[in-house]
């Protein structure tokens, strides 16, 4: 019973480390939005904010700043801000009303806009068409954890699409969803996909 217990506190320690906190935009949350995403153009020189911001606190600061024209992505709005993914290094909120949404942006996976090479920081997906129009995908990533610690962890499964977002499941209990969004794809895996500390989330690039 005693160990029963323990499993049980363990495995809910892990639940909530991946709850989305609305009040929070951080790089390595924001792939694990389960709303929609949106594309987003700056339409005003304008600066970005911390969480501190969202309530009004006097520690509100501004942590950068955003020129007219920057194209980012979007998650959650929160209280007159959007959190917004301009870069890995650039994760924030910006103010409602400088963001202007941009309209018919492409979401609907298919073989032309889908298959291809997908990078993200140390992380490389390959995403490939088979016969009978059915998906194939594979990648590796990696974690350096110091001291030649080096964790990795790899995909290798096929994939289907369902309700607009393609999904893996396999090899052993590494499963996931990529979602479509303008030119850019995001990943976000169960933490199951190799080492300690190994993940494929994130907003991935297509290669050339």
């Amino acid at each position: 019973m005693r160990f029963l217990l323990l499993s049980f506190v363990f495995y809910c320690s892990q639940c909530l480390a991946y709850e989305y906190e609305y009040d929070l935009c951080r790089n390595g949350m924001f792939p694990t939005y389960d709303g929609n995403y949106n594309v987003g153009i700056i339409n005003k020189n304008t600066k970005s904010y911390d969480d501190e911001c969202i309530d009004g606190n006097e520690k509100c600061v501004s942590k950068g700043r955003l020129l007219k024209g920057d194209e980012v992505l979007l998650s959650h709005a929160m209280k007159g801000f959007l959190c917004y993914w301009k870069d890995d290094n650039n994760v924030d909120f910006v103010k409602s009303e400088d963001v202007t949404i941009k309209k018919n942006v492409d979401r609907k996976i298919n073989g032309k806009n889908i298959v291809g090479v997908w990078e993200y920081g140390d992380s490389t997906v390959n995403i490939a068409l088979k016969k009978g129009g059915k998906y194939h995908i594979s990648g590796q990533s990696y974690w350096y954890g110091g001291h030649g610690n080096l964790h990795y962890g790899e995909l290798d499964s096929d994939a289907k699409v369902v309700n607009g977002a393609m999904s893996w499941n396999g090899p052993d209990l590494c499963t996931g969803k990529i979602k479509l969004i303008g030119h850019q794809i995001i990943i976000n895996d169960n933490k199951q996909c190799g080492g300690a500390s190994v993940s494929f989330d994130g907003v991935y690039q297509k290669l050339d």
